[in-house]
């Protein structure tokens, strides 16, 4: 990887159109750019109006490069996926990747069922766009692909073979048919995140408990002004801000023009909202209160 990390040297957030990962089956798995899937806002009749258009973006158009990576270690999971740490295999990737800056990078692989929920966590890394590098992690794009029942997928060994509705996996029972296509996605179904890989999880540190909660607030009010309900204020869910020789600077807040200790992460239950961002900054610094509360002495680094 380049160490010219100047803006016009950094592989752009949309660069790569074919993704392959090795390390998680007996072949490599070949996925391609993928659709994020938007839900439906919530709007509240007590506020007017619709919630935020998202702002413009500012990327160049979708590049066509590719990017060969293998999978680590596991080093987090939630209820939609699991995240793998990830090393760029340069021989296999495009080969202006060698020439350019991009950051240690994290992989999030969907659940068996669960590839909607990612495909939704996109789309407000998209909505993001702005606060990347600064509120929440670099994003590098949703990939997907369909597993073959006959294909040992590590990530998957563990995961039940129906889904919440019931609908069996064909290695289950492959004479099922009756899986209604409304109720959950294709169980063949996987979809991957990309992402600039953070640090350790958040714990809680007495003297700092006022500066903490500064921050905590300042971070979800971006999110605030912008309509984003976060929907899941965990301890888990914010990272320390990526640190090292190999990682990208941090980026300054666009609004506050200060840089952050802290990142967001998991948007899988994520909404829109037409909440003011008055009312809903309120809603999250009382989950602040709660987390703060409730929060570790001690919590387990990824």
């Amino acid at each position: 990887m380049s160490t010219d990390s100047s803006p016009q040297n950094i592989v752009p957030a949309n660069a790569f159109e074919n993704v392959s990962i090795s390390g998680v089956a007996l072949s490599t798995i070949h996925l391609t750019r993928g659709k994020p899937r938007r839900n439906k806002p919530d709007v509240h009749e007590m506020f007017p109006g619709a919630p935020p258009k998202r702002l413009p973006s500012k990327l160049p158009p979708p590049g066509t490069m590719k990017l060969s990576l293998r999978l680590g270690k596991k080093i987090g999971y939630g209820a939609a996926g699991r995240i793998f740490e990830a090393t760029i295999d340069y021989d296999h990737s495009s080969p202006e990747l060698r020439d350019m800056a991009i950051p240690p990078l994290v992989v999030k692989v969907s659940r068996r069922y669960k590839a909607d929920n990612l495909a939704r966590e996109a789309y407000y890394y998209e909505e993001m766009e702005r606060l990347q590098g600064s509120i929440v992690p670099r994003y590098y794009g949703l990939y997907e692909a369909e597993i073959s029942p006959e294909c040992d997928f590590t990530p998957w060994s563990k995961d039940k073979l129906r889904c919440d509705h019931g609908c069996h996996h064909p290695r289950d029972d492959p004479s099922n048919t009756q899986r209604n296509p409304k109720c959950c996605p294709s169980p063949s179904a996987l979809n991957v995140l990309i992402m600039e890989r953070m640090g350790g999880q958040l714990s809680l540190v007495k003297d700092r408990t006022k500066a903490l909660r500064s921050e905590l607030e300042a971070l979800y009010a971006h999110l605030a002004s912008i309509g984003v309900d976060h929907g899941d204020v965990r301890y888990q869910n914010i990272l320390y801000a990526p640190a090292g020789p190999d990682c990208l600077p941090s980026l300054p807040s666009p609004w506050t023009k200060k840089t952050y200790a802290w990142r967001i992460v998991d948007f899988h239950v994520a909404t829109k909202t037409n909440m003011s961002s008055r009312r809903l900054a309120f809603q999250y610094n009382q989950s602040i209160d709660i987390l703060l509360w409730n929060l570790p002495r001690d919590s387990t680094s990824h």
